[in-house]
């Protein structure tokens, strides 16, 4: 299981914060129209709301990896994916619209389209690929200038691993970085002004 191979080479949280109830789970759902992948799930339970980092210093961390969760608290909509999910796939819409050739993949609720679960501080966009059983789709990373893609054919935790170990091309992860990444939790974070 791919969650599994992550929490093998990323240490989770001992208590995490922020881990999704069964209601905003269902809000989130609710929203776009269809259930999520387990493993996406399974993450947030594991690790709660936070960001795969770099440590550059006794308290310092130079955070690159998040992904968006229905746990994290409304005021930091930011990363709140009630409603930042449906926002970011009408820019997306929008944006294929505008740049067709550029953007080469359908928009979520379209068959196969991408829909937005994360991204990383050099802005760059994760998404699902939704071809399939949910439990199937892969995952796919553009850059915000929309001039590189890289598919990635398998689940998300997988392409997390792969991201926390640096098998993945370059300018995906980018930055005065350590690896492998260990994941900070973002109230420890504030706690200690970082962020």
């Amino acid at each position: 299981m791919s969650l599994g191979d992550l929490s093998r080479v990323c240490e989770p949280p001992s208590a995490p914060v922020n881990v999704p109830t069964s209601d905003q789970w269902s809000r989130l759902e609710a929203l776009i129209g269809s259930r999520l992948p387990s493993d996406y799930k399974g993450f947030l339970e594991r690790f709660g709301s936070g960001g795969f980092a770099s440590r550059e210093g006794e308290d310092a961390y130079f955070d690159l990896v998040w992904i968006l969760s229905p746990g994290h608290p409304p005021d930091k909509r930011d990363l709140n994916a009630i409603p930042l999910i449906s926002d970011l796939n009408e820019k997306n819409r929008e944006m294929r619209s505008r740049f067709p050739r550029r953007f080469p993949f359908p928009v979520w609720p379209d068959a196969g389209g991408i829909l937005m679960v994360g991204g990383t501080t050099t802005r760059n966009d994760i998404y699902w690929r939704t071809t399939g059983d949910l439990d199937s789709w892969t995952c796919v990373v553009c850059d915000t200038y929309l001039d590189n893609w890289f598919e990635w054919n398998g689940d998300l935790t997988s392409l997390l691993t792969a991201m926390v170990q640096r098998r993945v091309p370059d300018w995906i992860v980018a930055g005065p970085t350590k690896f492998p990444l260990l994941f900070v939790n973002w109230d420890w974070l504030e706690s200690k002004q970082l962020v």
